[in-house]
């Protein structure tokens, strides 16, 4: 019996004469041209050699011809994904899975190219299906972490990584891609031992470096990053890097050194956006104000700029202008800004009344009748932290530095320690705590296992405190007062007070990162309903919880350093130490989380008291809104 002509094609195929065997098919080709299997083996031949044009051709036409084959519908997926066709891609697997296809490559694909299409909820619906099929799949895992944090859902992103880490322990991309989710997800120390993994496996990939510097400078560990900046080769592929080792530099206020390493990044690259941002920047600092905007004019009308860079510029102009005292342009750029946050996927991920539920529960949860029942104080042998709150913007960053320089203060820098306090609380009582609903399972002797708990946490975010006062400094720590007052009723609290108008103008003109409560500052009215939502609980918790409170205003600490700041201190039994004068210089270089760390750095200065003056026409929508907390916090009639 003659050899069947497709047995001597296949076995031409497998031996990769791949030339011969599209010859052969050629030939059969011209006698049997509707035959799908010729047509299937030609595309397989063309992908083989690369031309996944011809293939996906191939493939169309032998599918149209027998629609219930799903290997065909699988192949014309594949050519399409080579193609990045993907529509085209994600309606070929479509069609394989609806004939019968059970591969777990189909599933795959089909996830991929629902995420390259942005359609997060079908990638992961799909990519889950493919790691149920064949959970050894490290490249399912991989791509089901990118539809997750695509998604919204960091943590099960970060879950997915690390599966596929565990599946292929040498590939250096699957460390990469899990120390990145890892760091978007705030997760920066364990995001620098994954990334730094990655860079062990593949020391010459400079992009697996810059994300491990990256990694290092959202973990306070700005050494270590520009040691790695600085082993970086001098080439213009590699002048992004220079520019994030510039954009450090500044932040650690070296700012001759970030302008050298501007320099070097534009002279690789002249419109390198990072580098532009940063030489931006240091004119600014410098009080070039028209110069650093004619820096910012050179990115516009580019559409390459991340997510952050293209935030980062409109709140550079607004900022300029605010100085030259182009005020109304100065609201548009900022303006500008608060639009490319609201648009991104980060905005859209997040629940955006999230923050007004947690202070309605919180006035639910710690009324004046059960504070009552709780013990006024509690002892132990250590003394219980300081807490620092306020609205943000309210001058708590400044205040802490000032604190920070005194050598009997250890300060956290807005680390989420009485969170961490709350899940040690969840899980000694157990059965589905919820948070602040359920604090009255929470019971008198499960207390000194939260406070051990809480403890714990300052020294594994924070730092070893030693014998200093802790003091623990989060602006919205306001909402979780009655959780403070019931773990260490004895903890004395600073409350910051600024004049509400200047304190939203503040808020809705800073570069946040966005979460549950800095997205409220996107927009002025809800910026104003934020303050008065989260100051009306404030207000209420500092007259019916028993706590041991100081206020003190924002503008005092500017008029009277020293006097505001002994003030404090006698409140926290401690003396003024002339150290603290030094507070600016001490704070240069040091982890501060906050948008204020170059303003706390450049010492006290005095332009932002009554800034809300020149954007009365702005602030008219709300002044209503405001007025209330203007008379109650002492601010009325005031115009410094």
């Amino acid at each position: 019996m003659p050899p069947n002509p497709l047995d001597t094609v296949r076995a031409l195929i497998a031996a990769g004469r791949l030339d011969e065997a599209a010859r052969q098919l050629a030939i059969l080709r011209k006698t049997r041209p509707r035959d799908p299997d010729l047509l299937n083996m030609s595309g397989v031949v063309s992908l083989q050699k690369g031309k996944a044009a011809a293939a996906f051709d191939d493939f169309s036409k032998a599918a149209s011809l027998a629609p219930s084959r799903q290997d065909l519908h699988h192949h014309r997926g594949e050519a399409a994904r080579l193609l990045e066709r993907w529509s085209d891609a994600a309606d070929s697997y479509e069609n394989a899975l609806k004939a019968g296809s059970t591969r777990p490559a189909t599933l795959r694909g089909l996830g991929v190219a629902r995420l390259a299409l942005g359609q997060a909820d079908e990638a992961v619906a799909a990519l889950d299906r493919a790691v149920a099929a064949d959970g050894s799949d490290a490249a399912a895992w991989l791509k089901l972490a990118e539809a997750r944090s695509l998604a919204g859902n960091a943590t099960r992103a970060v879950e997915a990584a690390s599966k596929a880490c565990a599946l292929a322990p040498g590939e250096a991309a699957a460390h990469n891609n899990l120390g990145v989710l890892q760091l978007s997800a705030g997760q920066a120390e364990t995001a620098v031992t994954s990334l730094r993994r990655a860079v062990d496996l593949a020391p010459s990939n400079m992009a697996y470096r810059g994300n491990l510097a990256a990694a290092c400078r959202q973990a306070g560990r700005f050494d270590a990053a520009l040691e790695i900046y600085e082993s970086i080769p001098e080439s213009a592929a590699n002048a992004a890097l220079y520019a994030a080792q510039a954009s450090l530099l500044e932040y650690m206020n070296r700012t001759s050194d970030a302008g050298d390493a501007v320099a070097r990044a534009l002279a690789l690259d002249p419109g390198e956006p990072q580098a532009l941002v940063t030489r931006a920047i240091l004119l600014r600092r410098d009080r070039q104000y028209e110069a650093a905007l004619a820096c910012l004019d050179r990115l516009e009308g580019r559409d390459d700029l991340d997510y952050e860079l293209d935030a980062s510029r409109h709140f550079e102009a607004g900022t300029d202008l605010d100085r030259l005292g182009r005020y109304a342009d100065a609201w548009q750029a900022f303006a500008r800004c608060n639009e490319v946050h609201d648009r991104s996927a980060v905005a859209a991920a997040i629940d955006r009344d999230a923050f007004f539920r947690d202070i309605d529960n919180a006035r639910s949860a710690f009324t004046p009748d059960r504070i009552a029942s709780w013990p006024a104080d509690v002892v132990d042998n250590e003394a219980a932290p300081v807490f620092l709150v306020g609205f943000p913007r309210s001058g708590t960053t400044l205040t802490e530095q000032i604190l920070a320089a005194h050598p009997r203060i250890f300060a956290t820098d807005e680390r989420e320690l009485v969170r961490e306090a709350i899940r040690a609380a969840g899980d000694l009582v157990g059965g589905g705590f919820r948070y602040p609903l359920d604090i009255d399972r929470v019971e008198d002797g499960h207390l000194p296992a939260i406070r051990a708990a809480y403890r714990e946490a300052v020294k594994r975010l924070a730092g070893e405190p030693g014998d200093r006062i802790v003091l623990d400094k989060l602006p919205l720590n306001l909402v979780h007062l009655g959780f403070i007052r019931r773990i260490f009723p004895e903890a004395r609290i600073l409350i910051a007070l600024r004049d509400p108008r200047d304190v939203c103008l503040s808020a809705l003109f800073q570069n946040f990162r966005l979460n549950t409560a800095m997205i409220q500052f996107l927009e002025i009215g809800r910026t104003a309903d934020a303050y008065c939502a989260a100051m009306g609980l404030l207000l209420e918790f500092e007259q019916n919880l028993g706590l041991r409170t100081l206020r003190f205003r924002y503008e005092d600490v500017v008029a009277d350093l020293e006097g505001e700041a002994s003030r404090i201190l006698e409140f926290l039994g401690l003396e003024w130490t002339g150290e603290m004068r030094a507070y600016a210089e001490k704070s240069a270089g040091r982890r501060i989380s906050t948008p204020s760390a170059r303003d706390v750095a450049a010492g006290l200065y005095k332009r932002a008291l009554g800034r809300h003056l020149h954007y009365e026409e702005q602030l008219a929508p709300v002044a209503g809104r405001l007025e209330p907390f203007v008379r109650k916090l002492g601010y009325a009639g005031e115009t410094d």
